[in-house]
């Protein structure tokens, strides 16, 4: 054993077993430590200014805001660590982003009752927003939003603090349809999931997606579900759909989550003609649920579990 790289000290009683190991073993232990718990990972900051610098790139991967306060808390992070000498600016470690709300994030009314109520001046709401927030990660490149997009104004010209985004998760009928109009702001997305999404007007909001010189040329997975109680030409225009998501070129992996799919026999026999193996059918009897959609998100975005690679269920 290197005993340079090893904590120290004399054995006694009260010895604690990490001191007795080499120093990259304890790294590897609490990031492990950190990863498996985001409580953890925001204790283990306070342990010492070594264990701030190993930990933090781990807290900060991965951030969900669900609420007003959570985004003043996320930027009073910020802004308090832009005070530390040498430091390097929290937003920038951020990798993943989940915007997972109750309603509609329109920035004044969002955040007013908030700012009221911890005596903040209402003059700093044009600054501590979502949107301020995502045009700071400036390194994010996977996301999860199940609310509407208005205040995110995706239609702005120049550069867009979401166009950097490799991988998007809609987990809502309305986040969709914000995303699906300006398809164009995100040329460098790989993998899109639409987890909730209702057939009618289903070909009209997927039809940029069949333009693939104009919108998402680098799309290599695509991620949707359908409801399988509506009508058969309904179910035949989505297969159709499919069929033509599979034929853009690079496209590695077609999932269709057939909801409220009692009869396996009816969801097969629309995608009869389609014998493609990186098409995969899920079969799924219940209703979508965006609890749901939001957990599988993490999950998969913390690294312990990633629809694109897990076994599935398929036709």
């Amino acid at each position: 054993m290197d005993t340079k790289r090893t904590l120290q000290r004399p054995v006694t009683e009260s010895t604690s077993i990490l001191s007795l190991l080499p120093v990259e073993i304890v790294r590897e232990i609490l990031e492990v430590s950190a990863r498996d718990s985001g409580q953890t990972a925001a204790r283990l900051v306070q342990v010492s200014s070594l264990v701030r610098c190993w930990i933090l790139p781990i807290l900060y991967e991965t951030i969900i805001i669900e609420n007003a306060r959570q985004c003043i808390q996320i930027w009073g992070n910020f802004l308090r660590d832009e005070a530390r000498p040498d430091a390097v600016p929290l937003s920038s470690l951020v990798r993943n982003i989940g915007l997972h709300a109750s309603r509609t994030l329109e920035t004044r009314e969002w955040l007013f009752g908030v700012f009221n109520d911890a005596g903040i001046p209402m003059s700093l709401a044009e600054e501590v927003t979502v949107t301020s927030l995502l045009h700071s990660f400036t390194n994010a490149r996977n996301m999860y939003i199940n609310t509407a997009l208005a205040c995110f104004d995706l239609s702005s010209p120049g550069h867009h603090p979401l166009a950097q985004l490799t991988q998007l998760h809609c987990g809502s009928w309305d986040s969709w349809l914000g995303f699906s109009s300006n398809l164009d702001t995100f040329p460098a997305l790989t993998h899109l999931r639409v987890d909730i999404i209702y057939n009618t007007g289903l070909s009209r909001s997927w039809t940029a997606l069949q333009a693939p010189s104009r919108h998402l040329p680098n799309l290599t997975h695509l991620a949707f579900g359908m409801d399988s109680r509506c009508k058969a030409p309904e179910l035949r225009a989505t297969a159709v759909f499919v069929r033509d998501i599979l034929a853009r070129p690079g496209m590695v992996m077609v999932i269709v989550t057939a909801w409220f799919s009692w009869s396996k026999k009816r969801v097969v026999e629309v995608f009869s003609g389609l014998d493609d193996p990186r098409l995969f059918i899920i079969h799924d009897p219940g209703a979508p649920n965006e609890q749901s959609s939001v957990v599988e998100w993490e999950a998969q975005a913390r690294g312990q579990k990633c629809m694109w690679e897990v076994p599935l269920r398929s036709s």
